[in-house]
């Protein structure tokens, strides 16, 4: 039966939004109501403006003209570290930054020079990156810091400094410090904020644990991190207060990488292995995710070895194997074992026609890896153009992304990827109804499209 979550986002002053689960499948994002007064009443309440809109979009992107390096025509300016000329919509048009893209710049060029990715994470309604700076800019479906509800466009995230990385919940995100300490923001009603009490947070608050943190794992009401002895501690999926508090995992240690989604985590082991557990005390027989062990127990994935790094989606999980081949399991509804009406699979099956694989991402029925040519193969559920071949067909084997090539990272939202290249161009597709995709829009995408960042 299909259980309805309402939560209030970021004290109010976002608004509300209903989650829908079932079967471990969530809606697709919050409901947008632009006009609702007792928002705008509840944002002047808490600091915010009261006008709930999001941003206006700038302007359409200024399209490349030739001629550059030279003289470049009339309303235009040659941007040095692209060699383009740069058509401006209007005179001074600041826009014309968007095209810096050199090796150590990016189509987010910042006022004072060029911000390299450091590091890109998703969530089931936005996205957000962590630059070479220390800084965060977030956009799409708003749980991260700001006061409206939806961000066009993507803007910093106030109180971050000297960001490592960041992980995105279904209305909470954390950051990860070179400090090895954590600042996590959003709502908190399960505790998955990791500070005491139930209590949301517009701004980063930091968690209250005893250790250093390598790696942080926020997934749907709860939040994981890999300590610096490889044992990981969680927080939240509860709305008991207590519950907010960290506590390790137990029988779990020699962890070398976490990811998670809905209320599944796996680990990656030094040995190669790779365990599951859920956040709960017991698993569902017959279950989306009886993959998985309860807390306290978690179950060694069988077929699984030599790993090096897992992802987790909605009702299924994947790992990527030393050798460049991908190992799934789980259900496959949709293809998302990357075998077309094969059985939901307990133990890892290998996804035929993916060798060479340097990294993964899952989504909600869906995979995608980057592959040593710089490309990226997907492969599941296309019913949100998330495998972004340029078609909205469902379900489907390994399949590559049209127009993108030169990829170095990637992640995976609800229904959306986002893929950052060795230029630092960040470029998203799919599923794009809470402005998820950064590009101003809230269309789906069946192909990648770039990031505006310029202000």
């Amino acid at each position: 039966m299909a259980r309805l979550l309402f939560v209030c986002l970021l004290v109010a002053a976002a608004g509300c939004t209903r989650v829908t689960t079932s079967g471990g499948r969530r809606d697709a994002g919050p409901e947008r109501d632009t006009t609702s007064p007792d928002a705008g009443m509840d944002a002047a309440a808490n600091g915010c403006e009261t006008d709930p809109r999001p941003h206006p979009v700038a302007n359409p992107r200024p399209q490349p003209v030739d001629g550059c390096p030279g003289a470049c025509p009339a309303r235009t300016v040659c941007v040095q570290c692209s060699g383009q000329c740069v058509q401006l919509e209007e005179p001074n048009d600041a826009g014309a930054a968007d095209f810096c893209c050199g090796d150590r710049c990016s189509n987010g060029c910042a006022k004072g020079g060029c911000e390299g990715v450091r590091a890109i994470a998703a969530g089931p309604f936005q996205t957000c990156v962590a630059f070479e700076n220390g800084t965060v800019k977030c956009w799409g479906g708003n749980t991260v810091g700001t006061c409206e509800k939806w961000q066009a466009r993507p803007t910093l995230v106030p109180g971050l400094t000297s960001v490592r990385s960041v992980s995105l919940g279904d209305i909470h995100a954390c950051a990860l410090l070179a400090s090895g300490a954590a600042k996590c923001w959003g709502d908190s009603d399960y505790g998955q904020l990791g500070t005491p009490g139930t209590i949301a947070s517009r701004t980063p608050v930091e968690v209250r644990i005893d250790a250093r943190i390598e790696a942080i794992s926020a997934a749907h009401l709860y939040t994981c991190a890999l300590l610096a002895d490889r044992s990981v501690a969680c927080w939240g999926g509860s709305p008991r207060a207590e519950e907010a508090t960290p506590r390790r995992v137990p029988n779990l240690d020699n962890v070398v990488q976490l990811d998670g989604e809905d209320i599944a985590q796996c680990a990656t082991l030094q040995d190669g292995h790779v365990k599951c557990w859920v956040m709960q005390n017991e698993v569902v027989p017959g279950s989306r995710v009886d993959w998985a062990g309860p807390v306290g127990r978690p179950l060694t994935i069988a077929n699984v070895e030599r790993a090096k790094h897992v992802a987790v989606g909605g009702t299924h999980a994947c790992a990527l194997i030393e050798d460049g081949r991908v190992r799934c399991w789980g259900d496959n509804e949709f293809g998302e074992l990357g075998v077309i009406g094969a059985a939901a699979s307990h133990t890892g099956r290998v996804v035929p026609g993916v060798t060479d694989a340097l990294a993964i991402a899952a989504g909600a029925s869906s995979t995608c890896a980057v592959v040593a040519d710089g490309g990226v193969m997907c492969w599941g559920d296309n019913g949100h153009s998330q495998l972004g071949n340029g078609k909205k067909r469902s379900p489907m084997q390994p399949t590559r992304v049209v127009e993108l090539r030169d990829v170095v990272q990637i992640t995976s939202g609800w229904k959306h990827y986002c893929a950052v290249t060795r230029a630092n161009e960040v470029r998203c597709w799919g599923f794009g109804n809470d402005y998820q995709l950064g590009n101003g829009d809230t269309r789906f995408s069946p192909a990648p499209v770039a990031v505006r960042f310029a202000d």
